[in-house]
């Protein structure tokens, strides 16, 4: 097993793969991974509101006008 120290040992790349590898290894089993109730609720709610029409999209040249305010 890994400890801290061990971590503490490796560069910064080394460190950012070892992250993308624990990531893909977990991600190829999505179906072990329980999304907490509070993230259901929101994507239901968020899904209610386009099914509803109560919702707008914004294009991404919108978006990044949007972030430069």
């Amino acid at each position: 097993m890994i400890d801290k120290s061990d971590i503490a040992k490796m560069s910064i790349p080394e460190r950012l793969k070892a992250m993308e590898l624990l990531w893909e290894s977990i991600s190829d089993h999505p179906e072990s991974i329980d999304s907490p109730n509070w993230h259901k609720d929101i994507l239901n709610k968020r899904e209610s509101r386009v099914d509803s029409g109560k919702t707008s999209y914004l294009t991404l040249s919108e978006l990044k006008s949007r972030m430069k305010k």
